[in-house]
């Protein structure tokens, strides 16, 4: 018995299978690349940071105290979820976020978070957080690169 669900889009009506997998949590080691469900590839301390380094989109840079945390999960966005985006003071509501970006229901549900210690550090593709910041010139940091692959197309 397959059940479907239907979604207003801003230019359209999307029906598609209902997921059971959207509360899934997937832990992930920052010693070394994540492989899945996304392909994120992890490097420590290259050269003196500096911010051109980052887009805080698909190139993101966190303090390597992030490595102290004791929960770090890759997970989809959960209805309440917030988030303390760099460059913003406060936090934000990661629906907002997603509405500023204009990002339709399947983009909403597609989109991977990192999650450290019940705190989420990135939205991939989309957002970093202001948590564990890196100073311009420090060598305590890790890199993160998120490359986007075609799988929502597979």
């Amino acid at each position: 018995a397959n059940r479907f669900v239907m979604h207003v889009n801003r230019q359209s009506l999307d029906i598609e299978p209902v997921r059971e997998d959207l509360t899934i949590e997937i832990p992930v080691n920052l010693q070394s690349d994540i492989q899945s469900p996304v392909h994120v590839t992890i490097s420590h301390n290259n050269a003196p940071f500096s911010p051109l380094m980052c887009d805080g989109k698909h190139k993101v840079a966190f303090n390597s105290k992030l490595l102290d945390c004791q929960h770090v999960v890759l997970r989809h966005w959960q209805q309440g979820d917030r988030i303390k985006p760099f460059g913003m003071n406060g936090s934000k509501l990661v629906s907002d976020l997603f509405a500023d970006l204009k990002l339709d229901h399947c983009d909403k549900r597609n989109t991977w978070l990192l999650e450290a210690d019940g705190n989420i550090l990135w939205i991939l593709g989309h957002r970093a957080s202001a948590l564990y910041p890196v100073n311009p010139g420090s060598q305590d940091y890790i890199m993160l690169l998120y490359q986007k692959s075609a799988e929502k197309f597979a």
